[in-house]
């Protein structure tokens, strides 16, 4: 029985610890936000920092800026056989995310820009009822990382500029879930005990490195973000529960521990983004980007226990490289107006193998819209997104053998306050 229960830990922690990929954020400053991200060539704000900070140098004298975002998500799951089953209708419970941000920077002499930011590279989590299908591997999935970034930016011309961040991350996983048993007596599956597993806070740290050229009405933009690779260690909790049998619950409450620790470790991927913008066509501004996130450097899961060491395993996991195209466009209205569209293309990682309620992402399609209000020297963006995801289907291939189609929504809306002195 002892084997039996420490299977399950292993699956919760590997739950755990693969979802991270599905929930990458790119909403980092409202008006990049308005114009579909597309910003990597564009970079004339503060939130530079996160999609490119070689725009910083060309910023002048000292900003604030303070923001967030509210992520509203939804997601539906239809089953397929033969577990759970077709007919199988469910939906998870109606969350609200509330991703912040901040940045403060000055310019120095003519040519040098400082500055640091908070932002939040990952985020998100998908929250089930506590009796549904899929209880078995997660009823409640979240994570949190926030990025300290210091960076320097250089202008070497008037049309060639450099910059370098470093990136201090702070991350944190959560999870829950039902384990299960076979009653001797009744042969019936029954729910034993519920699982928390939450680990404490890591720490990891990278680089972000970003280039801009100006060449009259065109600028061309490069940034990379480096892979973060992250140490965690976790406490997974049981809280029993009662199977009728006063005996079997007292059989059952003798081999589960009160905790169990474990450790692993978590590669974020490296990203690369390229793009171009224009001002060839007079109050209009167009960018295009590109993306690419190398998913594929998360390989591998290694989990050890350090109490139960035979324990320990190795499972592979199944994640693919992903594309982004980015397109945004903003209209000058006045001189304290302006208006902004975009849209967006996002890929899925996660292989069908890989594709569960703890992680039911797929390709995306994101509308997006903004606005600007400009009052002396404090301007208000605001920007929202409109994100469809493709429905996807496990194609009977998922690992936890829980099989089916998810769906998913969501609306996003962010405001950010920026000032200059």
């Amino acid at each position: 029985m002892k084997k039996r229960i420490f299977i399950f830990i292993l699956m919760i922690v590997s739950v755990s610890f693969l979802f991270s990929g599905g929930f990458s954020l790119f909403e980092a400053g409202s008006r990049a936000v308005g114009m579909g991200e597309s910003f990597v060539a564009v970079a004339d704000d503060l939130s530079a920092m996160f999609y490119n900070p070689a725009g910083l140098s060309y910023l002048e004298g000292t900003n604030v800026s303070i923001g967030g975002t509210l992520i509203f998500p939804s997601t539906e799951f239809k089953g397929a056989a033969p577990y759970p089953g077709e007919g199988v209708n469910e939906k998870a419970i109606s969350q609200t995310f509330v991703i912040p941000n901040f940045y403060i920077g000055k310019k120095i002499g003519k040519r040098i820009y400082i500055g640091t930011g908070i932002t939040v590279p990952f985020g998100l989590g998908v929250n089930w009822d506590d009796n549904w299908s899929g209880r078995y591997i997660t009823t409640n999935t979240e994570i949190k990382a926030v990025d300290f970034t210091p960076t320097l930016a250089l202008q070497l011309s008037e049309s060639f500029s450099l910059a370098i961040s470093y990136i201090y991350r702070n991350a944190k996983l959560f999870n829950d879930q039902k384990i299960p048993f076979v009653n001797p007596w009744t042969f019936a599956v029954q729910d034993v005990a519920a699982l928390h597993l939450e680990t404490a806070y890591s720490h990891g740290s990278g680089f972000r490195a970003g280039t801009l050229i100006k060449l009259g009405k065109i600028n061309f933009g490069l940034s990379y973000m480096s892979e973060i690779i992250m140490d965690f260690t976790g406490d997974a909790k049981f809280t029993m529960i009662s199977t009728g049998n006063q005996t079997l619950d007292y059989i059952l409450a003798s081999q589960f521990p009160a905790t169990a620790k474990g450790k692993t470790t978590l590669v974020f991927p490296s990203n690369l983004s390229v793009g171009f913008s224009t001002t060839a066509f007079e109050g209009l501004l167009f960018s295009f980007q590109l993306d690419y996130m190398k998913w594929s450097d998360y390989k591998e899961l290694k989990i050890e226990f350090e109490d139960y060491p035979k324990f320990s395993t190795t499972i592979e996991k199944h994640y693919k490289n992903t594309y982004s195209f980015r397109f945004g466009a903003e209209k000058i209205l006045s001189k304290k107006l302006a208006a902004r569209v975009g849209y967006f293309y996002d890929q899925g990682a996660p292989e069908p193998v890989s594709l569960g309620p703890d992680l039911p992402d797929s390709d995306k399609h994101g509308i997006t819209f903004g606005l600007s209000f400009t009052m002396g020297k404090i301007k208000v963006d605001f920007g929202n997104i409109v994100l469809f995801f493709r429905d996807r289907s496990t194609e009977n291939l998922n690992e936890d053998n829980f099989n089916g189609t998810y769906g998913s929504f969501a609306f996003i809306s962010g405001i950010n306050l920026n000032f200059n002195f």
